[in-house]
């Protein structure tokens, strides 16, 4: 029993000497395939190592400056077998070293709470599955069990070849799948009640002072005699200089070879960019510092990376020089005569390279692609912690890209969504069935 273990091993390991942090309690929760471990500290888990073998399964913590001062007993609340099963504590000299036992193979995740202090463990199974079902010979319904490095994830997706039309229902009060009339192969809820994907309608010439002004909203197309498409009304935007104008490759993505991107603080602290190129803060049209990868991005500014060419011509421009970022014409507009769209939310793949972010949290969400037969997938993943934890918007698009996706968009803002199959519901979102304004059916 886990209950013994635990206790056995307390008793086995005691430390005597207080020294600059203590450790006053553990507590475990279990639930199928996932076991979460909070340790109670008297100061903050600052610096701590872990080591995790693969072979006997046992994920090692060595906590610094921390002795054993637990009074009672490790506390479980609830009675679900878990993956873990013991603890064992030593202390030798200034570190107190934690041994976690697993019954299989384990991920992990562990992460620092604060007021009171806490360090938290969660371990989760290693194990992934996916299995696919013929709904007809040229639609194909997923289910995927899978992992990310802060948990487990549950996924459920609908992939058809460039023969399947689809088909958008709408209905501005709102209608759930059950009562949609028409016959059809898959329904899927597209456009939730409320939701807004976003709005990009800006004038060429316009100067960027905000993130806001870059959001935009893509689309899903078809076309029956060129299959699907994902198409980005996207603004492109340069940097004016005295002496020159530099035009600017993407927005908020990885840098890539010889590429200029512009990063918002929608994008998150940092660029996260390595030293191999070379960066520009601005604020109020103005270059405030310089450096070689990684800056953090101003809340009310904006950095520019380069790499390659891109950071030979950023190196020529000097702290406190006007730089000024203006939009230019429009991308060649994609006609829609003969086509079937979808509004969406924003890009997160690009000829099969993630691009979504990798720092906006693990959410419900929801991704539209299109493969390079020109088929359509749609994927959605819930958060309905532990058994799913969500995703971020780059930890989706990976896994877009494994269902062999090429390109794909993010239904921003609407989480995951109701799924049915031939009127029977595959996934559900919520407890109760949605409303949504826009319905995809595929027939």
């Amino acid at each position: 029993m886990l209950v013994a273990t635990l206790a056995l091993a307390l008793s086995s390991f005691a430390s005597l000497n207080a020294l600059a942090g203590d450790l006053t309690g553990i507590r475990v929760s279990n639930s199928d395939g996932y076991s979460r471990v909070v340790m109670d500290l008297t100061s903050e888990a600052k610096n701590y190592t872990t080591n995790y073998n693969k072979e006997t399964h046992v994920l090692t913590f060595l906590l610094k400056d921390t002795t054993n001062k637990m009074a009672k007993p490790i506390e479980q609340n609830t009675t679900k077998t878990g993956v873990l099963t013991g603890v064992g504590l030593q202390s030798k000299d200034s570190q107190l070293q934690l041994n976690l036992n697993a019954n299989q193979d384990v991920n992990y995740n562990a992460f620092v709470l604060k007021n009171p202090n806490r360090l938290v463990v969660d371990l989760f199974s290693n194990y992934a599955q996916k299995t696919t079902k013929s709904i007809s010979p040229n639609i194909n319904l997923v289910r995927w069990n899978t992992n990310m490095k802060e948990g487990m994830v549950k996924a459920v997706a609908i992939t058809a070849d460039a023969t399947v039309p689809f088909k958008v229902g709408v209905d501005a009060n709102g209608k759930t799948l059950g009562q949609i009339s028409q016959s059809y192969k898959v329904a899927i809820g597209a456009k939730g009640k409320g939701i807004s994907f976003g709005d990009r309608s800006i004038a060429p010439g316009t100067t960027i002072t905000s993130a806001k002004q870059l959001e935009g909203v893509a689309s899903l197309r078809y076309n029956p005699q060129r299959g699907y498409s994902i198409v980005d009304k996207v603004p492109r935007v340069e940097g004016q200089t005295q002496k020159a104008t530099l035009a600017v490759t993407s927005v908020d993505a990885p840098r890539v070879a010889n590429s200029l991107i512009l990063y918002t603080p929608s994008y998150g602290k940092n660029t996260g960019t390595n030293n191999y190129g070379y960066e520009l803060t601005l604020k109020s049209n103005k270059v405030t510092s310089t450096g070689v990868g990684n800056s953090s991005i101003p809340s009310d500014g904006f950095v520019l990376s380069g790499h390659g060419t891109a950071s030979t011509t950023l190196k020529a421009i000097k702290v406190g020089d006007t730089l000024t970022l203006k939009t230019t014409d429009e991308l060649a507009q994609v006609s829609a005569d003969g086509m079937t769209i979808l509004q969406g939310g924003s890009i997160v793949l690009e000829d099969g390279r993630a691009v979504g972010k990798s720092n906006d949290g693990n959410k419900a969400r929801t991704f539209v692609g299109t493969t390079k037969g020109r088929g359509l997938v749609i994927l959605t993943i819930d958060k309905q912690e532990p058994q799913s934890v969500g995703v971020t918007s780059a930890e989706g698009a990976k896994l877009l890209a494994d269902l062999g996706a090429v390109e794909g968009l993010e239904l921003t803002n609407q989480g995951d969504v109701d799924i049915a199959v031939n009127k029977e519901m595959v996934n559900q979102s919520g407890a109760a069935p949605t409303l949504y304004e826009q319905i995809l059916l595929l027939k």
